[in-house]
């Protein structure tokens, strides 16, 4: 059934009247109560083969938000199944969303964007003193309603459907865009992952953009790692301001606000002080009944026209992004300069070598702690530059961070060319893999991550979460054909509770084994070699990989 095959019918006392939006497992609709009234009602759409836990799911979390009544936070009125649909009903909203708001506007007066922070913040404050985390604030999920209202909608219930779907594809609970980095590591979060991914809307509402950008391993990884560029260096914003919007976004969640009021008052105090900038080429908004305050006081007036006048210089230019660079034990290895072809052509082939000399005995200490988890990249195919006959020679260009001589892989013109220049340094590193039917899981020590290589030829990544006091190392009702082994530890639990992974990669068919190997980040993607012998992987943003000899 397509979302189009219910318009006209009924979900039990509601007539479905006309679809208003949809997303990958569920379509709201206008629908209209037996007595009259207009609501807004979400339906499960679920994938073939989902059963009935992703109903079971979706309609708890709708009674958990159920219990939310404040005025920033769209208020569900029933939740139930009829006929093997599950439906939700919700107070319809006359208005737009955020996401809709932003990409017609691009980005949003100081005094909108605040205003909207201001309430969501309330509301989240309300909602994580009731015990609920939203777990995926994004503008899309925030509404606009005609009078100036902000609202929160889908509490929990984002929650429930990523979460049956991280247990069938790997894909991880959330946004990544709007991801706190305790979140993207798959630890468990409260209520200050919320204020993180409020933080990152209201750094966009002021910059047109999010702060990081690219596929998402690497955004994932800013995330957790990287200090997002200062809203100042892209747009006009109170200094006031961009501090809020840093603290909120800070890696620590013992360093944002504590709550969702303190992040409400610091934004009113912020009202009571300044006279907020205007977005670019944007008129600003009528101030809301919490601001007036700031206008009325002649004194502050006069302070937010000084500030305002202040910084119309401010430099709209982006500057590098600074780093925070994860500890993790290294080897630096051998390198030579090399430089990088300027077309590109077929694709990668890997061609075996003679091995290189072992650096180091293999071993499989587990780190205590995730770092990084993540969705599937999604596929992109690299497209060849072929120069036509009138072209100049290419110079070649040299790297600033020269290839190490260790890495015998070799890479044709299309391959150097996806991959671009090395980021780091080559290191030596411990990892562990197991092949199975159809692909390959590898495991990374030293940032404690597991690789999953499908048939596709595509890969994806997630926290090796598995620990030996908690977590089964194997689950006795699993039963391998001879020949075959089921896979154990951290592979074994990636695998048991990802039943769609589990489909596509089959049973083990060899034990696990650890090995040392040598692995240099490149901007396209990252290389792995083992230390002794002759298999290789190249991993590339763009969700492909190249295996030989594992």
């Amino acid at each position: 059934m397509i979302a189009e095959d219910l318009l006209g019918q009924r979900i039990g006392p509601y007539t479905i009247e006309a679809i208003l939006g949809s997303g990958g497992m569920a379509v709201v609709y206008r629908a209209r109560h037996s007595r009259g009234d207009a609501v807004a009602l979400k339906v499960l759409f679920p994938p073939p083969g989902a059963g009935k836990e992703m109903r079971t799911r979706f309609e708890r979390e709708a009674r958990t938000a159920m219990r939310l009544r404040h005025p920033a936070i769209v208020h569900v009125l029933e939740a139930g199944q009829t006929g093997g649909r599950a439906f939700m009903a919700m107070a319809l909203v006359e208005g737009e969303s955020l996401a809709d708001r932003l990409a017609r506007a691009g980005s949003l007066d100081e005094t909108t964007a605040t205003d909207i922070a201001w309430q969501i913040a309330d509301a989240l404050d309300y909602a994580h003193r009731q015990g609920v985390v939203h777990r995926d604030i994004k503008p899309s999920n925030i509404l606009l309603a005609a009078d100036g209202r902000a609202l929160l909608t889908d509490f929990g219930v984002a929650l429930a459907l990523d979460d049956l779907a991280l247990t069938r594809t790997g894909h991880t609970v959330g946004t990544p865009a709007y991801m706190a980095p305790e979140q993207a590591n798959g630890q468990v979060v409260d209520g200050r992952a919320d204020l993180y991914s409020l933080g990152v809307v209201l750094y966009q509402m002021i910059t047109g953009r999010t702060p990081f950008r690219g596929n998402t391993p690497q955004v994932l990884h800013a995330h957790v790692y990287d200090l997002p560029p200062s809203p100042s260096t892209l747009a006009r914003v109170s200094p006031g301001l961009e501090a809020i919007i840093l603290r909120a976004l800070a890696k620590d969640p013992a360093q944002r606000f504590l709550s969702g009021a303190a992040m409400a008052q610091a934004l009113t105090r912020l009202s009571d002080q300044t006279t907020p900038l205007p977005a670019s080429g944007q008129t600003k908004r009528s101030h809301p009944w919490w601001l007036w305050p700031a206008i009325i006081i002649p004194v502050l007036a006069l302070l937010g026209v000084f500030i305002s006048l202040s910084f119309t210089s401010v430099t709209l230019t982006s500057t590098s992004t600074p780093r925070a660079t994860p500890t993790a034990w290294a080897t630096p290895l051998p390198t030579f300069t090399a430089t990088v072809p300027p077309t590109a052509s077929p694709t990668p082939t890997l061609l075996p070598t003679a091995p290189p000399t072992a650096t180091a005995t293999p071993t499989l200490s587990p780190s205590p702690t995730p770092i990084l988890a993540t969705d599937t990249p999604a596929a992109v195919p690299i497209v060849a530059n072929t120069p036509t006959a009138t072209s100049p020679p290419p110079t070649a260009t040299p790297c600033p961070v020269p290839i190490t001589t260790t890495l015998t892989i070799a890479l044709d013109n299309s391959g150097s060319a996806a991959l671009g220049c090395p980021r780091t340094e080559a290191i030596i590193v411990n990892a562990a893999q197991q092949p199975f039917e159809n692909g390959l899981m590898l495991w990374r020590e030293d940032v404690n991550v597991i690789y999953g290589l499908r048939p596709d030829q595509t890969w994806f990544l997630t926290g090796d979460t598995w620990r030996e006091d908690v977590d089964p190392s194997e689950d006795p009702t699993l039963t391998p054909p001879n020949g075959l082994y089921q896979p154990v530890r951290g592979f074994g639990k990636v695998w048991r509770e990802q039943p769609g992974l589990r489909e596509a990669l089959g049973w083990a068919t060899a034990e696990e084994k650890g090995f040392t190997v040598v692995i240099q980040e490149f901007a396209g993607g990252t290389v792995w070699q083992e230390a002794e012998g002759q298999g290789g992987v190249i991993l590339l943003n763009s969700g492909y990989y190249q295996a030989s000899g594992f």
